[in-house]
């Protein structure tokens, strides 16, 4: 058990972390029954706590369909996907700014991009940056359309909320005349976000503008010119070679168990690799057991988790983020949510090939 002071003075909440011996591969690969069986022997052991808030860290969520197999359990549940996802973004972001870069002009590519997190990490990048290639699993037959769709909500939250301001993919949309435009606002209020997609795309096109969000299933194409990359996978392994990167590029890899896998030249060739989704806690000598989760160091911790004690502190009484077409506007509350009670984006925990082949 764990205590966790708010920073603005209104209290603490008070947790339990329960796992099981499984591994992310085992769970992976639990039949059904098996997974049915321990997310309600996961549930039992919550319960006799009376918790206000259950969150379902690591592949807890992935196992419980993003918890919606548990939504009728009776308890409040969040999978802690919203502040992972906006972590990630806000952090690669704060990095590029820091060395000099124009965000506006990076080009941005999302491993990933179809899952929850990846998914609110590109329409949060799309917020900012215009040059973005949303990467999709090649042996998905789905995922060139799931893709256009998630695409498609990019193009409608940057028109939501920056439309005037007039940063980030929004300024592709700045060059549709007013019947385009139009017509692209009734497909926003329809949902039809693929279409919405393909409605951009063409009027790009035809005005000769490339600068239209990118699709793409070829792994090694897409990351070899790129700036910045978030990758956000469930593969449960290792699967980036950091040797395809060019140098200088910076990768937020905010999988647990890591997505890219180590190697020792990229220090060399000044390729950053940080530990995305971890923040610092309001309490900065604050730890979860002798080594804290996932090693990370104290006074920080997985951003599911902090999402979970955020929203505690802050007294919710219904669900967040579950599904994997969480709302971005409950994503930004959630993140104003931690922001209130002291929770900050820890920049960054560095993961460069040195460090990792060192460990």
């Amino acid at each position: 058990e764990q205590k966790v002071f708010s920073a603005d003075g209104t209290g603490y909440v008070q947790g339990l972390i329960v796992s099981s011996t499984y591994t992310p591969k085992e769970l992976l690969f639990l039949s059904p029954t098996k997974r049915r069986t321990l997310l309600a022997e996961y549930l039992a052991t919550a319960r006799a706590y009376g918790p206000d808030l259950v969150g379902l860290g690591g592949f807890t969520s992935i196992i419980s369909d993003g918890g919606l197999l548990l939504a009728e359990s009776g308890l409040n549940l969040t999978t802690g996907n919203s502040l992972t996802a906006l972590a990630a973004s806000r952090s690669i972001q704060m990095i590029a700014l820091e060395r000099g870069a124009v965000l506006a002009e990076s080009r941005v590519v999302i491993v990933g991009a179809s899952g929850s997190v990846g998914r609110l990490a590109a329409i949060d990048m799309a917020m900012e940056c215009e040059n973005i290639t949303l990467l999709g699993n090649p042996k998905n037959l789905n995922s060139i359309l799931q893709l256009q769709i998630i695409a498609g909500e990019m193009y409608a939250q940057a028109w939501m909320y920056r439309q005037e301001i007039g940063v980030g993919i929004v300024n592709h949309l700045n060059r549709l005349n007013a019947s385009q435009r139009e017509k692209m606002e009734s497909l926003i209020q329809a949902k039809e976000f693929r279409l919405l997609y393909s409605l951009v795309l063409e009027c790009l096109r035809r005005v000769g503008d490339s600068r239209s969000i990118n699709i793409s299933c070829d792994q090694v194409d897409a990351l070899r010119d790129a700036d910045l990359i978030i990758s956000a996978t469930n593969q449960g392994k290792a699967f980036i070679d950091p040797s395809v990167l060019k140098s200088e590029v910076i990768v937020c890899d905010a999988a647990q168990p890591p997505d890219v896998l180590p190697w020792v030249e990229s220090y060399q060739r000044g390729i950053t690799v940080y530990s995305g989704g971890i923040i610092n806690l309001p309490e900065q000598e604050l730890t979860f057991g002798a080594t804290n989760i996932a090693n990370c160091p104290m006074g920080t911790n997985l951003a599911c988790l902090c999402e979970t004690i955020a929203l505690t502190m802050e007294g919710v009484s219904h669900h967040y983020s579950l599904g994997d077409r969480i709302n971005y506007s409950e994503s930004r509350e959630v993140y104003d949510i931690a922001i209130k009670h002291g929770f900050r984006i820890a920049l960054p925990i560095t993961l460069n090939a040195q460090e990792q082949y060192d460990n």
